[in-house]
């Protein structure tokens, strides 16, 4: 018969008794189910430090590779990688500050929807310059579903229509311009 000690009083006293028989003290049983609990805690965490070790290594790897890349490059490609990545870094700037101007209109859209719960963002656009479109769904006066436009300038000047309708303040401020997709972060702000 195997032995252990109290935890109360030291004495020695069966592995299997219920109750020290010096002391009386009750002797607490880990569960099957708590035993369980405890080893996927500990092999989750392991596996989550192997998959941040493998994550990080992948991240130096290519950080390496990049930068041998780089090396094999000529100087003036270098500088137009570096040109390039700038007007992106600019652009997306200008994206940021345009985005709740995005998220403004759609929130008028749908205020002024006849039923705001049927408006669907399709597709939200702005360009650097601030200027924004939207192709939304909306349920009508006749409650049929219809696409329609909103394009917003620069300076403010909002259209909202069909494709006609808005199209001369497309043609002017998105047509041709560099867009980036908002819609996603839109469609977050809507309530």
């Amino acid at each position: 018969m195997a032995m252990m000690e109290c935890k109360e009083c030291k004495a020695q006293m069966s592995t299997k008794a219920d109750a020290c028989p010096n002391c009386g003290a009750k002797v607490k049983r880990t569960s099957r189910a708590a035993k369980m609990a405890v080893v996927f805690v500990v092999l989750a965490t392991v596996m989550a430090i192997y998959q941040s070790h493998n994550a990080s290594q992948r991240r130096e790897e290519q950080v390496q590779a990049e930068a041998a890349r780089r090396a094999g490059l000529t100087p003036e490609k270098r500088k137009a990688e570096d040109a390039a990545a700038a007007a992106d870094a600019e652009f997306n700037a200008k994206v940021r500050t345009a985005t709740p101007r995005a998220a403004l209109l759609a929130q008028a859209i749908k205020k002024g929807a006849n039923d705001p719960a049927s408006v669907d963002l399709a597709k939200v656009v702005v360009t650097q310059e601030g200027a924004v479109a939207i192709k939304f769904r909306a349920k009508n006066a006749f409650s049929a579903l219809v696409i329609n436009y909103a394009v917003m300038a620069p300076d403010g000047k909002v259209v909202s229509g069909s494709e006609e309708q808005v199209a001369t303040l497309w043609n002017k401020h998105i047509a041709n311009k560099q867009l980036a997709d908002v819609t996603d972060e839109v469609r977050a702000t809507m309530h």
